[in-house]
């Protein structure tokens, strides 16, 4: 059994402006796994977790969040700014290169910390969206370092355009993010 509480609270400031805010913790039962190697390319499944933290068990996944926002709405247009923390238990983490016994999977603890904002307008003929994300987290494998998410993809831009007609809807939409993550090296070895 689990307990999922979840509390979302928001103030109409006046007919334009509205704050929220909200905190919930979530249960994940299906694994995503993502598998390190050594020709540094991921390998990503999902896997049903075995319940809880053990000799080659995958755990079950919690997710504990936090965000507070400023929301605005005029004539069509709609702005929203969100800033928020994620505290996340029991990724599994399937690293060949790391292990040192016979259980390969490796268990971490990921913090995120980003903000979020959008601008959209409601046009006759469809809508425009502009998105723009900042997002932050790093893992946590309980061997004294901390690492970048290796799916972390810090800057993200969004763009998209609806069109619209009575009979069709078409939309077109553009993404980039950035580059891949990394961990600076503390040491290198040749052996």
């Amino acid at each position: 059994y689990f307990a999922e509480p979840r509390l979302t609270l928001w103030h109409q400031l006046n007919d334009q402006w509205r704050i929220k805010a909200s905190a919930g913790k979530y249960t994940q039962v299906l694994t995503q796994i993502e598998e390190y190697n050594d020709v540094q390319v991921e390998e990503m499944y999902w896997r049903l977790a075995d319940g809880k933290v053990g000799n080659e068990l995958i755990p079950i996944t919690t997710n504990t969040q936090y965000s507070t926002g400023l929301s605005y709405q005029k004539n069509g247009w709609k702005a929203d700014l969100v800033l928020y923390s994620k505290n996340v238990e029991n990724i599994t983490a399937l690293g060949l290169e790391f292990d040192s016994g016979l259980n390969p999977w490796w268990i971490a603890t990921g913090k995120s910390i980003g903000a979020e904002f959008s601008l959209s307008k409601k046009w006759l003929f469809g809508s425009s969206n502009i998105n723009y994300s900042h997002n932050d987290m790093t893992l946590d494998f309980g061997n004294d370092r901390v690492y970048p998410a290796p799916y972390n993809h810090r800057h993200q831009f969004m763009m998209m355009q609806t069109y619209q007609n009575k009979k069709w809807e078409l939309s077109l939409i553009y993404k980039i993010k950035s580059g891949r993550p990394y961990s600076e090296y503390t040491s290198f070895y040749v052996g």
